[in-house]
């Protein structure tokens, strides 16, 4: 009972956001951004109801607008890159286009060496692991742990979270005793965060 009233909810909400989205194009054009957050909702309930292409054009759209309205190296446009390579991460050549884009984007909004680059750092080296590519996540998460241990601290459970990504990239090519040092230091940190 309580699923199909989370159904029938998001059904409900997609009608809604669909009525918002006609309404702001009606009054204020097709490429204003005041419309951007029902996008983005709408995106969602596409995506909750495993309507990946819907969700995925929805979010296309949402990037056209942002490019428009706030220029192709805003931080914005950077998380919907990263949201479309999720939406598409079956689909590793679209969804690789997508990350190695945010993560261009995200470097050219915050600078290559930003804390705001650690999460997209680890996404991008979660997908190449994903995806059977642990080399190519390597240094993406280097970079993410050196960042990170520089501007959020050592000791920081956000850095346990790099630490753990990067243990998990040694275990899968072999050297599983670094992977070791790597999730014991990771444990310590969260252990010591409590």
């Amino acid at each position: 009972k309580d699923a199909i009233i989370k159904v029938a909810d998001i059904i409900a909400a997609e009608d809604f956001y669909r009525r918002a989205i006609r309404i702001w194009t009606a009054v204020l054009g097709p490429n204003d951004a005041t419309a951007l957050s029902s996008l983005h909702d709408l995106a969602k309930t596409y995506s909750l109801q495993g309507e990946r292409r819907e969700a995925t054009a929805t979010l296309e759209r949402v990037l056209r607008i942002e490019e428009q309205n706030f220029g192709s190296n805003d931080a914005r446009v950077a998380s919907s890159c990263m949201e479309i390579g999720t939406l598409q991460v079956s689909n590793r050549a679209v969804a690789e286009k997508y990350f190695v884009r945010a993560l261009k984007v995200a470097e050219a909004a915050h600078g290559k060496d930003s804390p705001e680059l650690i999460q997209p750092l680890r996404m991008v080296a979660l997908f190449f692991v994903t995806v059977g590519y642990p080399a190519r996540a390597e240094p993406l998460l280097d970079r993410a742990l050196q960042i990170g241990e520089r501007y959020v601290g050592q000791d920081n459970i956000d850095t346990s979270f790099t630490l753990d990504a990067l243990a998990n990239v040694y275990d899968a090519t072999g050297r599983t005793t670094k992977a070791l040092y790597l999730r014991e230091r990771a444990r310590n940190i969260r252990k010591s965060s409590r």
